[in-house]
């Protein structure tokens, strides 16, 4: 593990990350992006593409890795929140959810096996995850619950996750984000 730094290309000084964030504060957060996100035509297109290209796939499990600790936010110098990636790990946790919840809808399962994988998850963001029936499992176990009947998402990690996860297997769906030369987040699935 390393540590990361959000860095404020304006005044070319580092943003201070601040918290965790109390664990009220946190849920809220969660909840509020959680809804957001199922309201999305994003959350949509996702259930739609899920449906058509991985209805034949035998899945069990879900898998996250590096979606970030919601209860760490960063804040400008000033204090004020830094939004533009305020809480973006919230939402790569709606995410998470969303796909726990299709295999559930598909397989008319109560349960599914969820585990999400990051060095920065604090005891607040495992209790959150925990409610949200996410297992948070520490490194390496993750690699090793990979398998081809694995759902896994990471979003924009600071590891090389898909090229792990292709020399260990090949999982049913792989949801991916990598940063692009602008700055901006390329997507696949």
């Amino acid at each position: 593990m390393h540590r990361t730094h959000e860095w404020d290309s304006k005044t070319e000084k580092i943003i201070p990350r601040r918290g965790p964030l109390d664990r009220e504060v946190v849920t809220k957060i969660f909840q509020d992006k959680a809804e957001e996100w199922k309201e999305s035509l994003a959350c949509e297109k996702l259930k739609t593409i899920l449906l058509s290209s991985a209805k034949n796939h035998e899945i069990d499990k879900v898998v996250g890795f590096a979606l970030g600790a919601m209860s760490f936010q960063c804040f400008n110098a000033d204090g004020s929140l830094y939004t533009r990636n305020g809480w973006r790990s919230a939402s790569q946790h709606a995410l998470f959810v969303t796909s726990m919840e299709w295999l559930k809808e598909r397989d008319n399962k109560e349960k599914v096996v969820c585990y999400a994988q990051d060095p920065d998850y604090t005891e607040v963001d495992t209790k959150i995850l925990d409610e949200a029936g996410i297992e948070v499992i520490e490194d390496p176990r993750g690699w090793l619950e990979v398998d081809e009947h694995s759902i896994i998402l990471s979003i924009a990690p600071n590891v090389p996750v898909k090229e792990i996860i292709t020399d260990i297997a090949r999982p049913a769906v792989i949801i991916w984000g990598r940063v692009g030369d602008n700055d901006g987040l390329v997507r696949g699935l």
